[in-house]
């Protein structure tokens, strides 16, 4: 099973779920959530960080090298 989720900043934390693998599974259906700012349950895709002083970048990568999702948040002390 496999989708990949990013969740809206809560108190300055954003939560990113990869699920990259699914073996034989067909991928899952994500149900409605308002806390979800981007979801994709259709494609197989892994999380790249980029991680530099004071700021972190991020992107969900399809298998196909397709970038679905990126965005970039301030990192805190």
């Amino acid at each position: 099973m496999g989708d990949s989720q990013r969740l809206k900043p809560r108190d300055g934390v954003v939560q990113l779920v990869a699920g990259a693998g699914r073996g034989r599974a067909p991928l899952y259906p994500v149900r409605p959530d308002p806390r979800l700012a981007f979801v994709n349950a259709r494609d197989l895709a892994a999380v790249r960080l980029t991680l530099t002083p004071g700021r972190t970048r991020f992107a969900f990568i399809a298998a196909d090298g397709r970038r679905l999702d990126a965005a970039e948040v301030p990192c805190r002390r």
